[in-house]
């Protein structure tokens, strides 16, 4: 079977979503159109956003955070750090860094509230 390599998220604000990404990622997207954008992530993993009055039919549905997007730290200061940075950038976040059962964490926000968490795992 072969692993999926494309998340994409519904927003509802094209332009905002792209400029919160590009600032998120510290990276333009690969391609990016009146209705979509592509950002590359690691190993070939690729975020799209998609406007959600274009998706064509059928249509996608609730944009409600039914799911989130992961990201692995390499260490504490590093999580601590980025949740500092965020946060002075103005990101909205969620969830201030907390141990959990699995592990060092904290959760943020993008503007149509599909959350984003950075892990240290255990």
């Amino acid at each position: 079977m072969t692993a999926p390599q494309t998340t994409i998220l519904y927003v509802r604000d094209l332009t905002q979503s792209l400029a919160f990404y590009q600032q998120l990622l510290g990276a333009a997207p690969l391609e990016a159109t009146e209705t979509f954008a592509l950002f590359a992530l690691n190993e070939g993993a690729m975020l799209g956003l998609w406007h959600q009055d274009k998706v064509v039919p059928p249509c996608a549905g609730s944009t409600q955070a039914r799911s989130e997007l992961c990201f692995p730290m390499p260490d504490r200061d590093t999580l601590l750090g980025t949740c500092e940075r965020l946060a002075a950038q103005g990101v909205d976040i969620a969830q201030s860094p907390t141990e959990m059962p699995f592990g060092l964490t904290f959760l943020i926000t993008d503007p149509d509230q599909h959350r984003i968490r950075y892990l240290l795992p255990n």
